[in-house]
């Protein structure tokens, strides 16, 4: 631009503008390429080239449809006038394949899908490079307003072996509903193969995937890409063809997100949008899908089992309560927790789960190890005492004393065995008295919730929350 600027030459100025705004071609520069453009446009208009004062034209029309400007529209169709006067077949292809954007911006579906065609079969004509590129985009974009894609579209979608292919491949089927054949046709598809060009044509095709068919993941990144761009427009390229207000696509991703409330103000603020640039058939769109989240029956708030500063929030069936937590609490929170699977007695009271069969705690070798040393114990008292330590045989009493203990609560009545069985015996019966307390606590503020757990509850030495109908509970 310098040199051009210092020769006085307007034909390098509005060729070095043009660099400079292909450059700067981004998301979200719309605004600061319109000056850029403006500078092009004076200095083809200077210098008599029709080519690019069309070709100035075309970017402004790009960039005022991004921003969602109604001259947008003129602009695009004073280029596609201009082009066609250019008196070249490559002019008379650019008009065609901007007749076919400006028919699918009003909403004429058949008439742009008809212009789309004609002008893939001029561009092949003429070896114009970007003849199946301009196909594909314009007819990909036509399938959300409900023309059928051919099977050639694939043809021109480079190749399969392309990182991008899975996504371009699951695109119709998405916007059609087909979300099994949609998910077969994106695979594992990894979003760190969504291509950005100068427009956010890969990550618009990707919300429409990924809220069809994706993971909550995927849409999640989807979405907090497209967020920093909502109030403008998807515009591919230089009008090759348009995809819609981002806030519609952002509405999407939030709607199969689960987040009806800003789903819906993404579509309200995508049918202005759609209705102020005259895109009839995406306005159209937005209102559907718009109505079909006031149609949506809101989803009945989450069952939960929630413990915070030593209370315990319930919630069933739409009723929440708070109880003091315990252990009968604690217990039913472990169950519920498990999802139908078996949970031991002595799991639930914190101990060890229990070898199987009925051996004594104490077998007869660690009998004798306790006789052997509180036998021990006894001399070393007699010894300390005599010789006047009286710390040290205080602390051996203290020592013979814990060992006494353990051999009592090792044994029986009558100093019988007893077995690992007891233990679990009194485990089981802790247990049920905790949840049975429990139980009572819940039934006094929420009896139905009570009702429901002492129908899906199976106590005993295995335990187990195992509800008649499907209950999904949030545990905490």
């Amino acid at each position: 631009m310098e040199l051009a600027t210092a020769a006085d030459d307007p034909s390098a100025l509005a060729t070095a503008k043009l660099a400079q705004h292909d450059v700067m071609w981004i998301p979200g520069s719309a605004a600061a390429r319109l000056p850029v453009i403006a500078e092009m446009l004076d200095a083809a208009r200077a210098c008599g080239d029709d080519d690019l004062v069309a070709e100035a034209h075309l970017l402004r029309a790009a960039a005022l449809l991004e921003l969602g400007d109604p001259a947008g529209r003129d602009e695009l169709h004073t280029y596609i006038t201009l082009a066609g006067r250019l008196g070249h077949a490559r002019g008379r292809w650019g008009a065609l394949t901007r007749q076919a954007t400006f028919a699918q911006l009003a909403g004429r579906a058949e008439e742009a899908a008809r212009l789309g065609e004609q002008a893939l079969e001029l561009g092949l004509a003429i070896g114009e490079q970007d003849a199946g590129g301009c196909f594909c985009t314009s007819r990909w974009a036509m399938v959300a307003l409900g023309v059928p894609e051919p099977e050639e579209m694939y043809m021109y979608a480079d190749d399969p072996l392309w990182p991008m292919f899975p996504l371009f491949k699951a695109w119709a089927p998405a916007v059609r509903g087909q979300v099994g054949e949609a998910a077969a046709a994106l695979g594992d598809f990894s979003v760190l193969d969504v291509t950005r060009w100068t427009g956010l044509e890969g990550i618009a095709v990707a919300a429409v995937v990924f809220a069809a068919a994706g993971s909550d993941p995927q849409r999640t990144w989807a979405y907090e890409q497209l967020r920093p761009y909502a109030g403008t427009h998807v515009v591919i390229g230089g009008c090759a063809s348009y995809h819609a207000a981002v806030d519609h696509h952002l509405g999407a991703l939030a709607a199969s997100l689960g987040d009806i409330t800003a789903a819906e103000a993404h579509f309200r603020a995508a049918l202005a949008m759609h209705e102020r640039l005259g895109a009839a058939g995406w306005a159209r769109l937005s209102e559907q899908a718009l109505a079909g989240l006031q149609a949506t029956p809101p989803a009945p708030p989450a069952n939960e089992f929630r413990l915070a500063d030593g209370v315990r929030t319930l919630s069933f069936h739409g009723r929440q309560v708070q109880v003091p937590d315990s252990k009968g609490l604690d217990d039913l929170a472990v169950l519920i927790g498990a999802r139908g699977a078996d949970v031991h007695v002595l799991t639930l009271v914190g101990h060890e789960l229990p070898r199987l069969g009925a051996d004594p705690v104490l077998d007869g070798q660690a009998k004798a190890a306790y006789k052997s040393r509180l036998d021990d114990l006894a001399r070393q008292i007699d010894d300390a005492d005599a010789a006047g330590r009286a710390g040290q045989a205080e602390k051996l009493r203290s020592e013979r004393d814990a060992l006494v203990r353990e051999l009592a609560a090792a044994a029986g009545l009558g100093g019988r065995d007893r077995r690992l069985g007891d233990e679990t015996e009194r485990a089981r019966k802790t247990v049920s008295a905790r949840v049975r307390d429990a139980l009572s606590k819940i039934e006094r503020v929420h009896p139905e919730l009570a009702v429901h757990l002492r129908g899906a509850l199976r106590m005993g030495t295995l335990c187990s929350y195992t509800p008649a109908e499907p209950t999904t509970w949030t545990v905490s």
